[in-house]
C-alpha cells in the first residue's frame, strides 16, 4: 500500500514540476512580446502581454521575426515547433487529467478536439522528460533565455539603432562585450 501513496506523491511531483517549468517558459515569451513592443520599457510591453494567450505570444514573435529579423526565423521555426507541441502536453496534463487517483503507472488525459476527443497516457517519467525538454528549450543550444535571446536582442537592438537618431541608440552588452553593431 506504501507504494501505491509513493506513486501518487512522485505523480504530484512531477506535474508540479511541469507546471512550474512551463511558467517559467511562458514568461520568456512575455520577455520576447515586451521588447517587441517597448524596447525602452520592456515591463510595460509584459505588462500590456499578461492577458494574452500562450499562442498569441508565440503569433506576436512569429510575426515580428518574419517582417523585422527573417534571419532568425529559421531557429525560431524549429524553437516554435517545440512550443507548440509541449504547450499540447500542458493542455493534457493541466486541463486533461480529471479524476483519477495517481495509484497506477499511468494517468490519462482528455483534451476535446473538433469532432473527437484525444486521449494519452503519462507516466512519471514521461511528465518529468516534458519538464527536462521545457528546461532545455531555455537554457539548450538556441535556449529562450540563452543563446537565442543573446541573437535575438543584439538583432532587435541593431534593427531599433538603424531607424534612431544617434542620441536614442541603445548599446547592448553581454559579460562587458557590446554585441550591437552601434558602439557608442
Amino acid at each position: 500500500m506504501s507504494n501505491l501513496f509513493e506513486n501518487r506523491e512522485k505523480f504530484k511531483s512531477a506535474i508540479g514540476h511541469f507546471v512550474i517549468k512551463f511558467s517559467e517558459l511562458e514568461f520568456s515569451l512575455l520577455y520576447y512580446c515586451g521588447i517587441i513592443d517597448h524596447l525602452r520599457n520592456k515591463e510595460l510591453g509584459i505588462r500590456e502581454q499578461l492577458q494574452s494567450t500562450f499562442e498569441e505570444r508565440r503569433k506576436k514573435i512569429s510575426k515580428f521575426i518574419r517582417e523585422e529579423l527573417p534571419e532568425l526565423q529559421e531557429t525560431w521555426y524549429s524553437i516554435n515547433m517545440q512550443l507548440g507541441e509541449i504547450n499540447r502536453d500542458r493542455r493534457f496534463i493541466v486541463h486533461g487529467i480529471g479524476r483519477t487517483n495517481f495509484f497506477s503507472d499511468s494517468v490519462k488525459a482528455f483534451i476535446p478536439q473538433k469532432d473527437r476527443v484525444d486521449i494519452k497516457d503519462y507516466s512519471i517519467d514521461s511528465i518529468k522528460n516534458l519538464s527536462d525538454r521545457i528546461a532545455h528549450l531555455l537554457t539548450g543550444e538556441n535556449g529562450l533565455t540563452g543563446e537565442f535571446l543573446v541573437e535575438f536582442n543584439t538583432k532587435r537592438f541593431d534593427l531599433h539603432n538603424r531607424t534612431t537618431l544617434d542620441d536614442n541608440k541603445i548599446i547592448y552588452k553581454v559579460n562587458d562585450k557590446i554585441l550591437t553593431k552601434f558602439k557608442g
